[in-house]
């Protein structure tokens, strides 16, 4: 997780993941239902916007 930040009274919502390697799924929450545009999952070949509720990622080494 390289970014954090969730202020409902501010209307300030963050949540940036990097991954590298490896497999996850991701639910979203709260944050996805506020602010939907400020979800990101970066990897190695590109960059992931959360739209949805439900998110699975497998990435493998080189």
């Amino acid at each position: 997780m390289t970014e954090f930040r969730f202020d409902p009274q501010k209307k300030d919502f963050s949540l940036v993941c990097r991954m590298i390697r490896g497999t996850f799924i991701f639910l979203s929450g709260v944050i996805a239902k506020l602010s939907p545009d400020s979800i990101k999952i970066e990897t190695p070949d590109g960059t992931v916007a959360i739209r949805g509720t439900r998110l699975a990622v497998q990435i493998q080494s080189k």
